[in-house]
């Protein structure tokens, strides 16, 4: 099993976790009956991001846990965004860094995968 500084040798880790900060800290301002709510959602799933890259690397497997987790918190993001919770400027914000991790996520998958081989 891989250890925790294993993990946050790894750059993408601080990236995510800075991540994990900035949901947490927007789903604060949420108004009160969207913070058990849809805030709820968002937090849980933005924690699921940095769990399941953890177990790809561990177990030594593709990305694809970590990849359809991405996809699901940038569809809350745009619901937030439908729904007047977060602005564009946010929202552009958030997708920036959800690419970025999801591009390294890519990354990792392949260098697993050949080494695997």
């Amino acid at each position: 099993m891989k250890s925790v500084n294993t993990l946050t040798a790894i750059p993408i880790w601080n990236e995510m976790m800075s991540f994990v900060k900035e949901i947490y800290t927007l789903t604060r301002i949420f108004p009160i009956e969207e913070r058990d709510g849809l805030g709820l959602r968002l937090r849980c799933k933005i924690v699921d991001l940095p769990m399941a890259f953890a177990k790809a690397i561990n177990e030594k497997s593709e990305m694809n846990e970590a990849q359809a987790t991405i996809a699901e918190v940038e569809t809350l993001l745009l619901v937030c965004y439908e729904l007047r919770l977060i602005k564009k400027n946010d929202l552009d914000k958030f997708q920036e860094s959800l690419d970025s991790i999801g591009m390294q996520f890519n990354q990792l998958s392949r260098h697993i995968a050949k080494t695997a081989k």
